[in-house]
């Protein structure tokens, strides 16, 4: 079974906190957040269409290369495990 997104981002969460790279923690705990804020407004869980949608979103958004960077290569990670799984 292949991790989903969202796991996914919790568990770089906890590995940025221990590397201790704030940027890094900053960034993908705003991502939860957002996933969440739009989980209780759907009052469902979100898919990762859903979630992927929310990252290209914020990615559109955010103009610090140093964002993009964290952003793409969290969804490339995501892209290989799933299709590794």
């Amino acid at each position: 079974m292949s991790k989903d997104l969202k796991s996914l981002i919790k568990t770089q969460v906890t590995i940025s906190m221990k590397d201790g790279d704030k940027f890094r923690t900053t960034v993908l705990r705003m991502i939860l957040a957002e996933i969440q804020k739009i989980e209780i407004d759907e009052k469902s869980d979100l898919n990762e269409l859903q979630i992927t949608s929310i990252l290209e979103k914020m990615i559109k958004q955010r103009d610090k290369e140093e964002t993009l960077k964290i952003l793409n290569n969290l969804v490339k990670e995501w892209q290989n495990q799933s299709l590794l799984n």
